[in-house]
């Protein structure tokens, strides 16, 4: 078959018509999809996809300014989470800043997801590519709301299904109807019987004295109050006032007053110290039979004493007659009287008294001392 040069110019018109048309839906092709533009990749870490794929649009102020390239989860078992890597346009790069936050949008009534980021501030420094953005505290938009508040109303749902399966059960309503039984049998014996219950309810003259026991605590705590008052004012005078107590508390003769006492309570210790280990009469006394027999002799000469001035004071035996009967006494002045009236025996105390002092005086209990020694040096010579 032979081709016209008519068809070849028309060959080639088509084909020359196709790539222009095939170059033209990809130029429009590739500027939708921005697939000749460079581009910015970011990472975010989410709880949840929740409906987030590859291809997802990413915007910012409501502008598309790039797409989800993809989604996966991480290897922490422990702490499950979904990283999504997309990427935006480099002009949006000078706006993502360190307090940008991602969160998942929806686009549309359908409900398409969408990754909204926000607009940092210029005082925040901006993100380096490849970096991780903050999630947002809420992840979601309306429709994410919306399920929240749904499985938030299920839980509630359950927790109340959970709580009322117990009152359905008729061991219970069995319960209830017991409980309801004593309770009225309760107020009746209240109402009917004569406790104490029921006079506090029903009796006028234990409310009487109920209220004279609540106003005696209360004047009670009245006293106590000021009794407080008149401490707080002693403590007050004892603080700023200038007398013994505030000496005592505040003053050095305070500290020399414990210093006194801790000296007094030192030399009390080192003499109860001294008593129980030295060999005095106190440790004697205290310590050994010898002493305490010494004691007991001293209480039992002291009780002998006792006796023998009661029966003076009787006027039992001579002395006790002398001190206690008057006849006694003008017995013994009549027979004095009659010894100076006789001149018999007058005569007889003269001479014993002339003979007394005719008799050389007797030597001194030092001069015989004296003597003796003499004796014993002049002994000691001759030996």
């Amino acid at each position: 078959m032979e081709w016209s040069r008519g068809t070849e110019v028309k060959v080639g018109l088509f084909v020359a018509a196709g790539v222009a048309l095939f170059v033209v839906t990809m130029l429009v092709i590739g500027a939708e999809r921005n697939t000749f533009e460079d581009r910015i990749y970011y990472k975010v870490a989410l709880p949840n996809a929740n409906g987030i794929s590859r291809g997802a649009t990413v915007r910012m102020a409501g502008l598309g300014v790039g797409q989800v390239e993809r989604t996966d989860l991480t290897q922490d078992l422990s702490n499950p989470k979904v990283i999504v890597l997309f990427w935006v346009k480099p002009r949006m790069v000078p706006r993502i800043r360190r307090d940008s936050r991602v969160r998942i949008g929806s686009k549309g009534l359908l409900g398409d997801k969408q990754l909204e980021v926000t607009v940092g501030s210029a005082t925040e420094p901006p993100m380096p590519e490849w970096s991780f953005l903050r999630p947002a505290e809420r992840t979601g938009g309306l429709m994410e709301t919306a399920e929240a508040t749904l499985s938030d109303v299920q839980s509630t749902l359950a927790k109340l299904q959970h709580a009322v399966e117990p009152l359905t059960d008729p061991r219970f309503a069995q319960d209830v109807r017991a409980t309801a039984g004593e309770l009225r049998q309760l107020a009746t014996a209240v109402r009917e019987g004569d406790g104490t219950i029921h006079r506090l309810l029903y009796d006028p003259g234990t409310a009487d004295r109920l209220d004279q026991v609540l106003l005696g605590l209360a004047q009670m705590s009245q006293d106590l109050r000021q009794s407080a008052a008149i401490v707080n004012s002693i403590a007050e005078e004892v603080r700023s006032g200038d007398g013994t107590a505030h000496a005592l508390v505040y003053g050095q003769e305070g500290t020399e007053a414990l210093q006194n006492v801790a000296t007094a309570t030192g030399e009390i210790a080192g003499l109860v110290h001294d008593v129980r280990s030295g060999n005095g009469l106190l440790h004697s006394m205290i310590y050994t039979n010898e002493q305490r027999n010494l004691v007991l002799n001293l209480t039992e000469a002291s009780a002998g004493v006792r006796d023998i001035v009661r029966d003076l004071r009787a006027g039992r035996g001579t002395i006790g007659a002398l001190l206690e009967d008057p006849s006694v006494y003008e017995d013994l002045k009549r027979v004095i009287g009659n010894v100076g009236r006789s001149q018999v025996l007058r005569a007889l105390v003269r001479y014993a008294i002339t003979e007394d002092e005719a008799r050389p005086p007797r030597a001194t209990v030092r001069e015989r001392e004296g003597e003796g020694e003499g004796e014993g040096r002049t002994k000691g010579s001759n030996q």
